[in-house]
């Protein structure tokens, strides 16, 4: 077997490990480290770089991703394929115009490329796709989520690839040898300022909000089907079975607001079914408590759906509707729809598009205005934002995972909503039909949560908040700054004149 093959399967491991490393959060980081300083060691092209991190990703998305083959079929290889030469790009890149030649600035330099990176795949194509950052692995670690509070999931993942970098530079032995390299003050420089700037974060919060109150809610979770239901299912069982539970809270629990998840209507319009409009308002009377609802609208079978959060005020009555904005391509509409039906048969589950719809992004519950996120939108940090500069002082994520089973999907969904509270410093209450529900604090800790696929309902009180993080008032200032970065290192490589390996070795 030719040595690059087995290199190559060697970094298909790697990646497989990194990727199951994700659920903990707190061995992906260091993992990246250990591997990047290992690519970094021994690779003289970019080319080779590019190839290391291609199987490298293969290696990681596979298992990652694997949910979306329950849904996507065979639009899962493609995925995983975009995600992998993503990576592959992003570490030629690295190569290219940070580390060769290395320099005390090429740590910085590869983590504003893998940054400005992110935020392009963030972004592009149809609306961006955000797994597999480096930056959501850390939500489990105080400091990352102070430092998102101060640049979002951005500051995170530059600051972690730096680091990586920092550390390959200490231990690649290319013109240098790592012992004269770890005995040089100037080379440790770069790694002794990412960790000082990760201890700062650690003590160093940058909340820049206020308590204004507080918000009691009771979430309800009823799909614990483990198969897939038929529409006529969807629209019959589901809405019982989530008013049915919803029956077990009482004015007793004081609640202010009771949301029922993404599709927990199906097709039905609570505002006019003759069954089950009733129902909603006799609930929000005997509750005295406002009720958020999630239906699939549309005028009829062949028209555009439509996703859409319908509120119910305590007296039982219509009081505010919002359709997701932000939708998931291949998943709610078909890009290409004439030409991927004639050779992806899995196409036809989704037989109508959805349309992103109008209508306020905010609601008010009594004096708390919170902000509407519907699944996929809580992936971006930008949706989150912009809910926030807008007055919302609570978050709500209303999600539908079910179609992904019993995989990693729904843990990685929370820790995406934890990012979101850490860089908003608002409290997210994340309701999903099937599981993990979850109730996130400010400061992005889990405080409750659900198993997931079991019915089950949640009560918790959480604060509302008033004011703007860092991130929130400047937006993605760090993709700014990590573009002058780039360009400030791209200049001195080119103008100013190269150090000779032996004086760069003085220490």
């Amino acid at each position: 077997m030719p040595r690059s093959m087995v290199k190559d399967g060697v970094w298909l491991l790697v990646g497989a490990v990194l990727s199951f490393s994700y659920a903990p959060h707190l061995w992906w980081p260091v993992m990246f480290v250990v591997l990047i300083a290992a690519m970094r060691t021994g690779a003289t092209t970019s080319t080779e770089f590019a190839r290391r991190g291609f199987f490298l990703g293969v290696g990681c998305f596979t298992p990652m991703l694997y949910w979306a083959w329950l849904a996507a079929g065979p639009g899962y290889p493609f995925l995983v394929l975009y995600t992998a030469l993503w990576w592959a790009g992003l570490f030629f890149l690295m190569h290219e115009f940070a580390l060769r030649p290395a320099r005390l600035t090429s740590p910085f330099a590869a983590a504003a490329i893998w940054t400005v990176g992110e935020f392009i795949r963030g972004h592009y194509p149809y609306g961006g796709f955000t797994w597999g950052d480096p930056g959501y692995a850390l939500i489990g670690l105080a400091p990352a989520r102070h430092l998102a509070s101060w640049g979002g999931i951005h500051a995170v993942t530059f600051l972690l690839v730096g680091s990586a970098v920092a550390m390959a530079q200490l231990l690649d032995p290319w013109k240098r040898p790592p012992a004269r390299r770890l005995m040089s003050t100037a080379w440790r420089m770069p790694l002794v300022w990412c960790l000082s700037i990760w201890v700062a974060s650690g003590v160093v919060s940058a909340d820049g909000t206020t308590p204004v109150g507080s918000l009691t809610v009771g979430l309800v979770q009823g799909n614990d089907f483990n198969r897939d239901l038929s529409g006529a299912e969807q629209s019959r069982l589901l809405p019982q079975r989530h008013l049915e539970l919803a029956a077990d809270f009482t004015r007793l629990d004081d609640l202010d607001l009771i949301i029922f998840p993404e599709s927990s209507f199906g097709g039905r319009d609570p505002r006019d079914d003759a069954a089950l409009t009733p129902q909603v308002a006799d609930l929000a009377r005997n509750l005295d408590a406002y009720v958020l609802t999630n239906s699939t609208l549309s005028a009829d079978a062949d028209a555009p759906r439509y996703n859409t959060n319908i509120l119910f005020d305590p007296q039982g009555r219509p009081a505010g509707v919002y359709t997701k904005q932000h939708l998931v391509p291949f998943g709610e509409y078909i890009p290409f729809r004439s030409i991927l039906e004639k050779v992806v048969p899995q196409v036809s589950q989704v037989p109508v598009d959805f349309r992103p719809g109008a209508g306020s992004d905010i609601f008010d519950i009594g004096p708390t205005p919170i902000g509407n996120l519907i699944c996929f939108e809580s992936a971006f940090g930008r949706d989150a934002r912009d809910r926030a500069r807008q007055g919302a002082q609570v978050l709500v994520v209303s999600t539908n995972n079910r179609s992904f089973g019993n995989t990693s999907n729904a843990a990685q969904h929370v820790a995406m909503s934890r990012m979101r509270a850490a860089e908003t410093g608002r409290a997210v209450v994340h309701s999903a039909i099937s599981g993990i529900s979850a109730v996130i604090d400010p400061a992005g800790l889990v405080t409750q949560q659900t198993p997931l696929l079991q019915a089950a309902t949640l009560k918790a009180t959480v604060p509302a908040r008033a004011g703007e993080t860092p991130y929130v008032r400047f937006g993605p200032w760090m993709v700014v700054l990590s573009g002058v970065i780039i360009g400030a290192h791209i200049w001195l490589d080119k103008v100013r004149p190269r150090v000779s390996a032996s004086a760069g070795e003085r220490p």
